[in-house]
């Protein structure tokens, strides 16, 4: 990521997030209160994970940094799956974080159905 692409997603930040993140510095965040050294190769995993969380008024930052972990590692299946529904219940997000880490059918066919009845 170059240098320009990151600043251009800090200002992203200060715009539309400034309610519960708080850009320090070029390298460094807060988010809800707890400080996060920025990894230029993560940043855009964090900031989906902000995007996808945005909505939801009590999601932790651990539970922040596990989705973005969470997309990053997921495959495309499970990202489009993800991806498809706008607005995620905090239960369909804690699924999805889960399957990333863990495949199963039972934990997906629960991720679907809780999908389905945010859709």
């Amino acid at each position: 990521m170059t240098k320009e692409l990151h600043q251009k997603y800090l200002e992203f930040f200060k715009k539309n997030f400034s309610n519960y993140v708080e850009v320090v510095d070029f390298n460094s965040i807060k988010i809800r209160g707890e400080y996060y050294r920025i990894q230029r190769c993560n940043l855009h995993f964090i900031a989906d994970a902000i995007i996808e969380t945005d909505h939801l008024q009590t999601v932790s930052f651990k539970t922040i940094l596990e989705l973005s972990h969470a997309i990053k590692m997921a495959n495309f299946n499970l990202l489009q799956t993800f991806y498809s529904v706008k607005v995620k219940s905090q239960k369909a997000i804690e699924l999805f974080i889960e399957l990333a880490k863990n495949p199963n059918a039972t934990t997906e066919a629960q991720f679907q159905k809780e999908l389905q009845a945010a859709a």
